[in-house]
């Protein structure tokens, strides 16, 4: 609501006010005085024309009677960037449109019925030319405000004037005023339905001997009319508060501290500096107190109920599934970085053995896969006998008769290794001498279940031995330290 006409009128003037005083304090003086728009009611209280309390119901009663709201067309107003005379030909074309603003050569402000100045905006556009409609509440400075210039001139025929040493340009006239209370306020009063002669004001004052322009008030826009009107003409302009969007305080200062360079004695203007301090050591453990170390007590009971809960997951014995379960713990438990180190590492360690023990396995069922080939050729055609090296051994009349065969060994079950680092590397294939059984002379054609179920106890023992030593080799591990029954 601080845009509404009745609310910022005032707290631009009040705002003007403070900066200026600000400033008078610190040693501040003027030779001109003048002001745009409401500026002119800051400018006669500057100069001493208008004392305070009457300046304060000025510009308040002044906010209060353009803002106020009346019946039909409250009109509107349009920005052009040319010149008065380019403007001239379209705006007699309308009869409710006049020039309300003469800001710069090329800047104009046009005031009117809100329909026309739609039209003339369009027109404008038709032709090249910029024009822009303001979001303003009424076509001020124009007859359109005559709703507020009454209860307005009622105000300032009651506020107290009385006559300055100081000039004071008006934007009625763009002259200066005459120094008498009653051409004070006649001037003032018709103010508010005439045409805003900012230019003429500016160029009057320079040739009155003015060159540093000094705004007071938020942004820059007079002072930027300034610089387009002197364009070719030496002179200074100075605002107080260029940017919104910077930090007004550093702009302030900066402001001041120019007019310093110019010459102008504004010393201590800040009334609430604080001496200077040495700053103070800081500890190895300070720590800078702000709105972020704050924690609320809800914060901090959330906290404490968060800490005092931890999560175990556990495993049933022969279900491979596993159950959450939340037990309540009076300690804190924290874990410090040198554990979750420790952790991480022995994750990664087993993760690791576990891909050493897979490589294993493929290893040794790629030995299987050896020896099963090698056996194929044998078991399909018939094995000759060898000659009966020893006395035959009485067996069972109804039992089969085995054959001398030259077998291949063929390893036992592979139980299942332990679980130590090796790397992938081919194993070759392991032949132990044939061994010889001696059997009944009677040859017979053997089948693949029966060479495979009989298998010597120093075959058995060598195939262990291999396979300890090979593991050995490729773990480090002592062969005498490991076992084929380990995990």
């Amino acid at each position: 609501r601080l845009t509404h006409t009745e609310l910022a009128q005032p707290s631009i003037g009040a705002l003007t006010a403070g900066m200026y005083r600000l400033l008078e304090n610190a040693g501040f003086t003027a030779d001109y005085y003048a002001g745009h728009s409401l500026g002119e009611i800051s400018a006669l209280w500057a100069a001493g024309v208008i004392e305070d309390k009457s300046f304060y119901t000025l510009v308040k009663a002044r906010g209060a009677a353009m803002g106020a709201k009346q019946k039909g067309d409250p009109g509107s107003m349009l920005a052009v960037k040319a010149e008065i005379k380019v403007l001239e030909p379209f705006i007699k074309s309308y009869k409710d449109v006049q020039v309300a603003n003469l800001n710069s050569m090329s800047q104009v402000i046009l005031g009117g019925g809100t329909k026309s100045i739609e039209k003339l905006a369009a027109q404008l556009k038709a032709e090249g030319l910029v024009a822009k409609i303001l979001p303003v509440s009424a076509a001020f400075h124009t007859p359109f405000v005559e709703h507020a210039h009454k209860p307005f001139a009622a105000k300032i025929n009651s506020a107290r004037f009385k006559t300055t040493s100081k000039k004071v340009f008006s934007n009625t006239t763009g002259k200066a005023y005459e120094n008498n209370v009653a051409s004070f306020k006649s001037t003032l009063t018709k103010h508010m339905l005439s045409t805003v002669l900012f230019k003429d004001q500016v160029e009057n004052i320079y040739k009155d001997g003015g060159r540093i322009f000094v705004e007071f008030g938020p942004k820059n826009i007079l002072s930027n009319l300034v610089k387009e009107i002197l364009a070719d003409k030496e002179h200074v302009s100075i605002s107080l508060n260029s940017n919104a969007l910077k930090d007004s305080d550093v702009q302030l200062r900066e402001a001041i501290v120019h007019l310093a360079v110019l010459g102008m004695e504004v010393q201590n203007f800040d009334q609430f500096q604080m001496d200077y301090a040495e700053p103070v050591a800081k500890g190895n453990i300070s720590v800078k107190i702000s709105g972020n170390n704050y924690v609320s007590e809800p914060t901090k009971q959330k906290h404490v109920q968060a800490m005092s809960q931890i999560t175990v997951r556990s495993a049933e014995p022969k279900i491979e599934t596993k159950q959450e379960v939340v037990t309540n713990i009076e300690e804190d438990i924290e874990m410090t970085k040198q554990d979750r180190e420790r952790l991480d590492k022995l994750h990664a360690d087993m993760d690791s053995l576990k891909g050493q023990q897979d490589r294993v396995e493929q290893m040794l069922q790629q030995l299987v896969n050896i020896q099963q080939a090698a056996i194929a050729p044998f078991i399909q055609q018939p094995i000759a006998p060898l000659e009966q090296t020893a006395p035959p051994v009485a067996a069972p009349a109804a039992a089969p008769v085995q054959p001398v065969v030259e077998s291949i060994p063929v390893p036992a079950p592979t139980p299942k290794p332990a679980p130590v680092p090796v790397a992938a590397q081919p194993v070759a294939p392991v032949v132990t001498p044939p061994v010889v059984t001696p059997e009944p002379p009677k040859p017979a054609l053997v089948a693949e279940e029966q060479i495979a179920a009989p298998a010597s106890t120093s075959t058995a023992a060598n195939i262990e031995e291999m396979l300890l030593t090979v593991i050995a080799e490729k773990t480090g591990y002592p062969s005498e330290m490991l076992e084929l029954s380990m995990d």
